[in-house]
């Protein structure tokens, strides 16, 4: 069942998935759609899930879902990658790449890159110490309000700068 992202607890587990590259306006209509259909019969095991969806900055889809009332399983997230394979493939944009690391540039912008070209990035002055990051990794809806956008000298990515 569909609950507004905001109104679900701090505790929601979350799950973010990130495009290759910004989506259209097409494509985020068509995102949309699937999105809301999804989230209303998302279920694990017959219970239906309380759950969310937001799609932001044209790139990252955010899904939430409230532990609280049913946990999701092993075959309910299952579901929402196949959901993320079904539309990478109609829209041909890989919405499954753990690999790349999406960040704010220069000029405000988001860009990516692959995180095997971090020092490339480095040498280059693409990113510095202080590039925002966005942290797919968040677990629940209180570290992704705090954690999602942070700088990179708050993440893994700290070490290539020693």
């Amino acid at each position: 069942m569909y609950v507004p992202f905001e109104q679900l607890p701090k505790t929601a587990r979350v799950w973010i998935y990130q495009a290759t590259r910004a989506l259209t306006t097409e494509e985020l209509l068509q995102i949309n759609q699937a999105l809301v259909q999804f989230s209303g019969s998302w279920d694990s095991h017959g219970a239906i899930l309380q759950n969310s969806f937001e799609v932001l900055y044209d790139r990252f889809i955010v899904f939430a879902v409230d532990e609280s009332h049913h946990i999701a399983s092993g075959c309910s997230i299952d579901k929402s990658v196949n959901l993320m394979k079904l539309l990478s493939e109609q829209l041909q944009v890989d919405l499954l790449d753990k690999t790349q690391i999406a960040y704010f540039t220069k000029e405000n912008t988001i860009a990516s890159f692959d995180f095997k070209k971090t020092k490339e990035c480095i040498a280059s002055k693409t990113i510095d110490i202080h590039t925002e990051v966005f942290n797919n990794l968040v677990d629940n809806i209180a570290d992704f309000q705090v954690k999602w956008k942070i700088n990179i000298e708050n993440t893994w990515l700290e070490k290539y700068f020693k």
